[in-house]
C-alpha cells in the first residue's frame, strides 16, 4: 500500500489528466511493479482499470456520483484547453474531495502480479509499428 494524492488516482479512474504526468506514470509504476513506458499506456489501462474499479467504485468515470462530477468539470471548461495545474482543474479535484467526503492522500494497493503482463517496450513497440520502424538508441549510462 502506498500513498496517492487524490489527484492522481482520479487522473486514472477519469482517464483525464488532473495531475503531473509523471506523478501518473508513479501511480501506474507502482500498481503493475513494472516501469510502464507512453506506448505501453493503452494496454496498461485496460489492465488497471478492474484494480481500480475493484478499490475505488465510487471514483470510475462511469460511476453516477463521479459522471456528474466530471460533467461539472467539463462545462466548467468549456471548450478551454487547460493545464493540471489550471485552477479550474484543481478547485474540481478539493471539491470533489468535499463532496465525496475523501482525504488528499488516498491509500492504493498494488495489483497481483497475474493481473499485469510484463512486456518489454521496445518489443512492444515492434509488435505495434513493426521492427523496421523502430530504432533504438542505446544512451550511455
Amino acid at each position: 500500500m502506498r500513498l496517492f494524492h487524490i489527484s492522481v488516482v482520479l487522473s486514472l479512474t477519469t482517464h483525464r489528466a488532473l495531475c503531473e504526468p509523471e506523478e501518473t506514470y508513479k501511480l501506474l509504476d507502482f500498481l503493475t511493479g513494472d516501469e510502464i513506458y507512453s506506448t505501453q499506456l493503452p494496454r496498461v489501462w485496460r489492465e488497471v482499470d478492474p484494480w481500480l474499479a475493484a478499490q475505488f467504485p465510487q471514483l470510475m468515470g462511469n460511476s453516477p456520483a463521479m459522471a456528474r462530477h466530471i460533467a461539472s468539470l467539463v462545462t466548467s471548461i468549456g471548450g478551454k484547453t487547460l493545464s493540471f495545474s489550471d485552477p479550474i482543474i484543481t478547485e474540481w479535484v478539493a471539491s470533489v474531495c468535499a463532496a465525496m467526503g475523501l482525504p488528499e492522500m488516498i491509500p492504493v494497493y498494488e495489483m497481483p502480479d497475474d493481473m499485469h503482463l510484463h512486456i518489454d517496450n521496445i518489443e512492444e513497440t515492434k509488435a505495434m509499428v513493426g521492427d523496421n520502424n523502430v530504432t533504438v538508441i542505446e544512451i550511455p549510462k
